[in-house]
């Protein structure tokens, strides 16, 4: 059989051509070849067998050494109450991000996954799930419909067989919110509640299936308002009904624990003139002292019935800066006001009015509104008014921030009503601490008189704003206001060397008269034309160095590359 066998490997790839007796022999070779594989196959079975078990084994050992190596984990000796102690320190920490960043990221969620001490204590512990972050998602609908418009029935067949999976996927995704909800409620006992509940659209799809799950996440918020103690929510109200509108009518009975609330919501269509707004905004809380609305001003309503603006301690009126957040008036701001003695800090958005046009004895009814206890103020937008720095008595205000003021290049009467943080600084200039403005809508005059005014400050954040008067264009602005307009406030060599002190003496380290005498912290944002920021704080740095003597400093700014 050898010999026999020892020519065909010559004719393999050949075009050799058996005979009829030598079939025989290569049938006899190919029996011998399988035979032979199927050995080979047994032995390869045998050893992957003995290599499952090995694995096995060594799966086994690994998992034993993992238990081992649990059992000196140093965690493991720490005594109940500290890891509690880490848990409400963790919760802590998801408390300082925006709820819009806090998505999926629920520290009781994470921590009772690592083990199942950790899981026992954290589902325990009622604080840990009592912040609860709520997001509906978006409808496919919308999503159509901006494609397709409202003819949905027309849609294409295969358009129609995606719409309605990803229908069927909503759905499932908001019944999981749904249980999650529950759940999270049912592990926080009857801890106080923060929750943040935040929708994209208004849903006012009248599909079958769909309002009845949205109403439960809504509803199961709604029965829980005694619990409340921080509340945000962002959302939009369109139609004649809204599964959101039960969330915005709330009496003092229905939140007896509630300190702050935070409301971004977008109501329907804005009043006629004379209207009160949407009526079905009222947000009472005998304990309500922190309070945030980013929305659309309703200021009648508001004042009537909205809020119990006497226990109002924090307040933040439309700072988010969005398109469709129609900020207050000077007037009615200053209305609100009048309405908080308590407030402590407060921020404002204002959008210009016409408040010169107020009759004199309306403008008389303002003065004084006094806020006895107002440490920081911060006023954002186009309405800062010369007026509100007159009609105000803060005799506390210690942190003052006066920013995106408006230099208005079109009507010289402007001059006189924005003058920014220049009334401000002289009215108050010696009890603040921390202020921030924007030095290019100010006059060079103005802003040295501003820097001689703040005796007291110790922080100062200034901000370097765009010429307004040189981008408008030319058929805009005259030729006055453009004179008057085109120079804005730089901080110059003069500037500065106003404003941090020159030594005396270098063997007495005393310093003599200057801007800020107190300033110890200066932060600075500037535009492209005014300086460069690492030379102002080698300047600074200079002139406060007992060795510095004179105008000694000032080379330093010059050749850090000075404008």
């Amino acid at each position: 059989m050898t010999s026999n066998a020892s020519k065909w490997p010559d004719r393999i790839r050949t075009n050799y051509v058996p005979e009829l007796h030598e079939v025989d022999q290569l049938n006899g070779l190919l029996d011998n070849e399988m035979a032979e594989v199927h050995n080979i196959d047994e032995e390869i079975k045998y050893l992957r067998q003995c290599l499952s078990n090995l694995e096995a084994r060594r799966s086994l050992r690994m998992k034993n050494i993992q238990e081992y190596r649990a059992l000196l984990t140093p965690a493991r000796a720490l005594p109940v109450e500290i890891l509690g102690k880490i848990f409400l320190a963790s919760l802590e920490a998801y408390l300082q991000d925006s709820p819009s960043s806090r998505m999926g990221k629920h520290p009781g969620k994470a921590l009772s996954q690592v083990s199942r001490l950790w899981r026992e204590i954290a589902i325990g512990m009622t604080t840990l799930w009592s912040v609860i972050d709520v997001w509906l998602p978006v409808h496919p609908t919308r999503t159509l419909r901006k494609r397709y418009g409202m003819a949905l029935a027309t849609l294409p067949s295969e358009e129609e067989v995606l719409w309605m999976s990803q229908i069927a996927d909503w759905r499932e995704r908001v019944k999981s919110i749904g249980d999650m909800l529950e759940s999270y409620l049912a592990r926080s006992g009857n801890a106080p509640l923060t929750i943040a509940f935040s929708a994209k659209e208004a849903y006012p799809y009248p599909i079958d299936n769909e309002r009845p799950l949205v109403n439960r996440v809504v509803s199961t918020i709604r029965l829980n308002y005694p619990r409340l103690e921080n509340i945000t929510f962002k959302f939009k109200i369109e139609g004649d009904t809204s599964p959101f509108d039960c969330l915005l009518v709330a009496n003092p009975q229905d939140i007896p624990l509630l300190r702050a609330a935070r409301l971004c919501v977008k109501p329907r269509d804005e009043p006629a003139s004379g209207g009160t707004g949407d009526q079905r905004l009222r947000f009472q809380g005998p304990h309500l002292t922190s309070l945030t609305l980013d929305m659309r001003w309703y200021f009648v309503q508001w004042v009537k019935q909205g809020f119990d603006w006497a226990n109002i301690v924090d307040l933040s009126l439309c700072t988010i800066g969005r398109e469709d957040i129609v900020p207050p008036d000077v007037f009615s701001a200053m209305e609100v006001l009048r309405k908080c003695p308590k407030l402590v800090r407060c921020a404002l958005e204002l959008r210009h009015d016409c408040f010169e046009s107020l009759p004199d004895h309306e403008r008389t009814e303002l003065y004084p509104i006094t806020l006895p206890h107002l440490r920081s103020l911060v006023i954002r937008g186009h309405g800062v008014h010369l007026f509100m720095s007159r009609a105000l008595s803060l005799p506390l205000l210690e942190d003052l921030s006066i920013l995106n003021v408006e230099r208005n290049p079109y009507n010289g009467e402007d001059v006189e009503i924005t003058d920014g943080i220049v009334p401000w600084a002289q009215r108050y200039g010696h009890q603040l601490k921390s202020v921030a403005f924007e030095y290019g809508c100010l006059s060079q005059p103005q802003l040295l008189r501003t820097f001689y005014n703040l005796r007291a400050v110790v922080s100062l954040k200034l901000d370097g704003v765009v010429d307004y008067a040189k981008a408008a264009p030319d058929e805009y602005v005259d030729d006055d206001a453009r004179a008057r307009w085109s120079h804005p406030a730089r901080l110059s060599n003069e500037v500065l060397g106003n404003l941090t002190p020159e030594f005396r003496d270098p063997q007495r380290r005393g310093v003599g008269e200057c801007c800020c005498p107190s300033l110890a912290r200066i932060e600075c944002t500037a535009g492209d034309l005014d300086f460069n920021e690492l030379g102002l704080v080698e300047f600074v740095a200079a002139r406060r160095m007992a060795d510095r003597v004179g105008n000694a400093g000032m080379g330093l700014l010059k050749e850090s590359g000075e404008a």
